[in-house]
């Protein structure tokens, strides 16, 4: 999810700058970043939040086995490494301007099938390419089960050539 957005950000970065879109943009796991919930994201008070908060989205997000909670190690890196991702996450701005649409490019949206539900019909006011929603077995780190990694590659294969390249 986290490299949805950044991805998203870094796809607007080369527009703004240089002229530039993707031929395809690839999303895993993520709000569009023009949905409500990833707003509510970027409003997390990083400087009141305790770590009993974080540690329950983390829980909440799925895919960290329980016993690497348990060592106070593996936590702190955790909490660490989450807080900084909120961090930078709240770095990032876009704002959809009225009738701007920001890419040209399509936009493929994969999710497992066992997260949370993502605000991912969002996504359809940040392109005027087409959209693909795709819910693959798994839960939010669904890209460890082997069973998917055939279909990605195979997709992912199938856009670039398609896109000529």
């Amino acid at each position: 999810s986290f490299g949805s957005y950044i991805s998203f950000a870094v796809a607007l970065h080369l527009k703004e700058k240089y002229g530039l879109q993707p031929i395809h943009l690839f999303e895993s796991g993520g709000h569009a970043p023009n949905s409500e919930a990833f707003l509510a994201i970027k409003r997390i008070p990083l400087h009141d939040t305790v770590d009993e908060e974080i540690l329950t989205h983390i829980q909440i997000v799925g895919g960290t086995p329980s016993d690497l909670l348990q060592n106070e190690d593996v936590k702190k890196r955790l909490l660490h490494t989450f807080r900084e991702d909120i961090r930078v996450l709240q770095t990032l701005s876009f704002e959809k301007a009225e009738g701007n649409i920001p890419l040209s490019c399509d936009i493929t949206c994969f999710n497992g099938s066992e997260d949370k539900p993502h605000d991912l019909e969002a996504w359809h006011d940040l392109t005027t390419g087409d959209i693909s929603f795709y819910k693959l077995p798994g839960g939010h780190f669904y890209l460890l089960e082997p069973s998917n990694e055939i279909f990605l590659t195979k997709h992912i294969t199938q856009c670039i050539e398609n896109a000529g390249l």
